[in-house]
């Protein structure tokens, strides 16, 4: 019972790192997709899956690496081995393959490999050919006993600087090209151990470690079949995890605490170094009193920054009240934090300072939720205040504070099936800081109608998936840092109060056999390419899609077939 509890926990707190984040595409493939934190879009969201840690502070994005293909990929939970390949291929040459192989041994003992391959070729530039440019290599091992769980993941990541993630060209001679190429590598490693020490104990330890290289070149092209390449960044990016936990249970009541240190050091070519250190301390208690849960703790941290000391103590407490079977309402405060890039103007050197910090905010939050027997509903509304920024510099306090509503939905019935989640950010009052969300609203949805045919061993079905982003005076910028621009004097400062739009959507048809799946792929920007421009994004026109005409209007979209297989052994 114990280890089913932390099985359930464990694929809680995975879908709970995405549920806090929100992903913006800047082209049609994942390779330039980022997590943002959806309660303060300066922060780039970190990622949870078993023992290790993806940290987009690495300014790698998450779309280049697996993760968002794990959920897909069958498991066993018996003696045997399941293999499965998925592939997509589609415009412009492009080519996405994922092997998956899962065993489990007569020990007990689960090992997992997962690899992934992808080429592209998205640009019209001479002398570019379409080849593979990004590769994931994971290894899993995880062995259960009654009292004990030890799970170790190891990913290797490599990206090589063939496939353009910009360009512009030359408006004085249009033969001449320019575009930014990426080479980045990563590995990421960690080991998780879970120990049921008696009836009432429990202890688990996490380590978690990632070593990243990144380099970024400017290429100039011509007709001519001559170039010529320019690094312009060289960092190098190392972030570790280690965290300590252990709780005490009698009755309802479970008393527990934690101590947990991070490091986040970084040596980049053009910036001074700017090393994070995090010690967090936390104890608590939580507790079920009939219809009511109640979770209490206190969380004290000491932030090293260089050779700068910060501390804080900082309340976060929860309660729970279930009315009945069907409706819950629940309410909750605390403090947030996640590392933030800033860069500041310095007038006596005339020159740029880039700075590495940590962003910490405090959120209050009050939610109701209904669950029928085919539909359920999220009602809420938040608060966001106390921002407050730690680094090399000093720790400042911003009075500004802003107002979040969020709704949910859910429906399944038969074969039909419908998602959808929002939240709408709103100011009450005129002042303004940088280190706000630049977030106005988001809206991802997702609808699937399926039919099995009678007689017939597949089910045909149409699925529709949606992230609609409503942007204000914010972006994401992938050739230089920090990668979030805001509406700052230093960085992209914006005088128009316009709302960016970015609608991304997936339309797919497909066939579903037992253990093989085809499915036809429409993606699009509601009917526009993915270019976007200055002051959001300096992606440009490099993912410009295929366009075609409907009656007297135009769309440009992209499309790939998909295909997974599933073979058992």
């Amino acid at each position: 019972m114990y280890y089913r509890y932390h099985a359930i926990l464990s694929i809680f707190f995975i879908s709970l790192s995405l549920s806090n984040s929100i992903v913006i595409d800047l082209d049609p493939i994942e390779s330039n997709q980022y997590l943002i934190n959806e309660f303060n879009a300066n922060i780039l969201e970190k990622f949870d899956y078993e023992s290790i840690i993806f940290n987009q502070s690495h300014h790698i994005p998450y779309g280049s690496f697996l993760f968002s293909a794990i959920d897909e990929l069958s498991t066993i939970d018996t003696l045997g081995m399941k293999s499965q390949f998925v592939l997509r291929k589609g415009d412009f040459s492009f080519r996405d393959l994922i092997i998956s192989t899962y065993r489990i041994n007569n020990q007990n003992i689960h090992f997992r490999y997962i690899g992934l391959v992808r080429s592209y070729d998205p640009t019209a530039i001479s002398n570019l050919t379409a080849q593979n440019f990004l590769q994931n290599h994971m290894i899993s091992i995880i062995k259960s006993t009654e009292s004990t769980h030890l799970s170790s993941q190891i990913l290797q990541f490599s990206e090589d600087p063939n496939v353009p993630i910009s360009y512009y060209w030359d408006l004085n001679d249009l033969s001449k090209s320019y575009y930014h190429t990426r080479k980045s590598s990563s590995t990421i490693w960690g080991i998780t151990i879970k120990h049921q020490i008696n009836d009432h104990i429990n202890f688990s330890y996490k380590n978690s470690n990632q070593y990243s290289t990144l380099l970024q070149y400017i290429n100039d092209s011509d007709n001519s079949n001559s170039s010529s390449q320019n690094k312009y960044i060289d960092d190098i990016y190392y972030s570790g995890s280690q965290n300590m936990y252990i709780d005490y249970t009698t009755k309802k009541v479970i008393f527990f605490s934690s101590l947990s240190l991070d490091n986040h050091d970084s040596h980049m070519s053009s910036y001074s170094n700017n090393n994070i250190e995090i010690v967090n301390a936390n104890i608590g208690i939580k507790a079920d009193l009939g219809n009511s849960h109640f979770h209490l703790s206190l969380v004290s941290n000491r932030i090293d920054i260089n050779t700068k000391q910060y501390f804080s103590n900082t309340p976060l407490l929860s309660y729970s009240y279930r009315i009945n079977k069907e409706s819950k309402i629940s309410y909750s405060v605390g403090f947030y934090d996640g590392i933030y890039d800033e860069r500041k103007y310095e007038s006596s050197s005339n020159n740029y300072e880039y700075l590495r910090g940590l962003l910490r905010f405090a959120n209050q939050e009050l939610l109701y939720n209904l669950d029928l027997n085919s539909q359920s509903i999220k009602i809420g509304a938040g608060k966001i205040d106390s921002i407050s920024t730690y680094n090399i510099n000093s720790n400042d306090n911003y009075s500004d504070s802003y107002t979040y509503f969020t709704i949910g939905y859910k429906y399944v019935r038969h074969f039909f099936e419908i998602n959808m989640n929002s939240k709408k950010y709103l100011k009450f009052n005129d002042k303004f800081s940088s280190y706000s969300t630049w977030l106005d609203s988001y809206l991802n949805y997702s609808f699937k109608l399926s039919r099995p045919i009678k007689n017939k061993p597949y089910t045909i079905y149409f699925e529709g998936r949606g992230k609609l982003l409503s942007i204000r005076k914010g972006g994401l910028f992938v050739n230089e840092f920090p990668l979030i621009c805001n509406n700052s004097f230093e960085r992209c400062y914006m005088e128009q109060d316009e709302l960016f739009y970015r609608h991304f959507i997936d339309l797919v048809f497909g066939i579903e056999f037992e253990n093989f799946t085809l499915s036809y792929h429409t993606i699009t920007n509601n009917g526009d390419d993915f270019s976007w421009g200055n002051s959001y994004s300096d992606i440009g026109d490099n993912f410009g899609l295929p366009r075609y005409s409907f009656g007297d209007s135009e769309y440009s979209l992209f499309h790939y077939i998909k295909i997974s297989w599933i073979f058992l052994d």
